[in-house]
């Protein structure tokens, strides 16, 4: 106890040692060992000398003293390290600093002016020439003929009938949402009548899995895994009642709908080049339902709202089926196919040579972006929303016969393009204010460009 007691203890100054600090050489080594260990070391600069500091300029303009400056390999070196590290030139000169060029005076342009002067951000993907006036007047007539027929059976639903044309053009995909009993059914199966295209009908219930809609892998006789596609592997695919299915299913679709591939066990299977999903949707029933999630939504290009037809409407569709009609009977429709896939292909590539000028693009662009700073809503519109109002208005150009787009175009389709996209504030959701009602109050203050 005695020892632990006293180990701690400091003695007194009288019995501690003290040694003079020597700056000139090391105590323990002599002054001659110290010497030459020194001029062994370039650049050692002993306690308090006077000498450069290693990784000062001074000492680097020195020590490069010892390359070869008469060979070309050392005259290169040399002039490498002092471009790097400042070194000074043989008269003791500092080489010039480079300057940086005087900025212009108005650095950023507008969008405007980088359009105008060619200029791409990220570059230019592709080159294509615009469309003729007789190329789109010829194009106009064949989807007109794709209207007609699609009209001689859904009857009373001319504008969503439209909407989803361009959304087809377009190559997106529609959501249809109305009371049961509106034709959304017959309406994708009346497209697909008039566009003699692979069409698959998938009903979403609650028990639906991936594997039910994607397909799966099935081990053969030889060993191998055969893959064996779902019905979502078609052209034309109608997902009937699509939020009484799970999450699960629903990124299953997802997937397809955004990267037009599927990936089973592993390995991605392309979709066709036609695919397109029209999703049907009934905003009455809640119980037994998920609500789509603004992810899935923003894959929609479009969402249609159908609602109950007018009296004379509803009288004519008694007079068809008097007449014979039956809507799960295709044989009753009487339409006539107009187009194919390959025909399909050629007015979507007509749809994208459809020419936008620059005021357009601008005004496209503050109209979405207005959403996102409206007080009425709590969830504005993403930049995939502009891509999709600006194809949307090309197709809808193309359909009447025009090769270039207007700012009615753009008026027109913006509601459909942007209604699912957005989210009203909860406290004027509760006063009866729809999202509609917010965005033709943004459409209305957003200035359209003239001329």
């Amino acid at each position: 106890m005695g020892r632990l007691a006293t180990r701690g203890r400091r003695r007194p100054d009288a019995a501690v040692r003290r040694l003079p600090l020597r700056t000139d050489r090391c105590p323990h080594r002599p002054a001659a060992a110290q010497s030459d260990r020194a001029s062994a070391r370039p650049g050692h600069r002993p306690l308090g000398g006077e000498g450069p500091r290693r990784g000062h300029w001074r000492h680097r303009a020195r020590t490069a003293s010892s390359l070869d400056a008469n060979s070309a390999a050392g005259s290169r070196r040399l002039a490498s390290l002092a471009g790097r590290a400042g070194w000074q030139h043989h008269d003791g000169r500092r080489p010039p600093r480079a300057r940086h060029p005087d900025p212009p005076d108005d650095t950023r342009a507008t969008g405007v002016e980088r359009l105008a002067s060619g200029e791409r951000r990220g570059g230019v993907v592709a080159e294509h020439s615009h469309l003729t006036a007789e190329e789109a007047v010829a194009h106009a007539e064949t989807a007109s003929r794709v209207l007609t027929e699609i009209q001689r059976v859904v009857l009373g639903q001319e504008v969503v009938v439209r909407e989803s044309l361009h959304a087809l053009l377009a190559a997106g995909h529609v959501l249809l949402e109305g009371p049961p009993g509106t034709a959304k059914t017959l309406l994708v199966r009346a497209f697909n009548e008039a566009l003699g295209l692979a069409f698959r009908r998938i009903q979403f219930t609650a028990d639906l899995m991936p594997s039910d809609i994607t397909g799966v892998s099935i081990l053969n006789a030889s060993g191998d895994f055969t893959f064996r596609a779902g019905p979502l592997f078609a052209d034309l695919v109608l997902a009937d009642e699509i939020n009484r299915a799970p999450a699960k299913t629903q990124a299953a679709l997802l997937e397809a709908m955004g990267e037009r591939s599927v990936t089973v066990d592993g390995t991605s299977h392309p979709m066709s080049a036609s695919f397109t999903v029209f999703a049907t949707q009934n905003p009455i029933e809640f119980e037994g339902t998920y609500p789509l999630p603004e992810a899935e939504l923003d894959r929609f290009l479009i969402k249609s709202t159908l609602g109950y037809p007018e009296a004379d409407v509803e009288s004519g569709v008694l007079h068809r089926v008097l007449g014979g009609f039956d809507s799960s009977s295709v044989a009753t429709f009487g339409i006539q196919q107009v187009l194919d896939a390959t025909g399909l292909a050629t007015l979507r590539a007509a749809v994208r040579r459809v020419r936008v000028e620059l005021p357009l693009v601008e005004y496209i662009t503050a109209l979405v972006r207005a959403t996102r700073n409206a007080p009425a809503l709590t969830l504005g519109a993403s930049p995939r929303a502009s891509v999709a109002l600006l194809k949307v208005a090309q197709a809808a150009a193309l359909v009447d016969g025009r090769e270039y787009v207007t700012p009615d175009d753009v008026k027109r389709l913006a509601p459909a393009v942007l209604r699912h996209r957005v989210v009203v504030a909860p406290e004027l959701e509760l006063e009866g204010v729809s999202a509609d009602d917010a965005l033709s109050t943004l459409i209305q203050r957003i200035e359209a460009p003239r001329g």
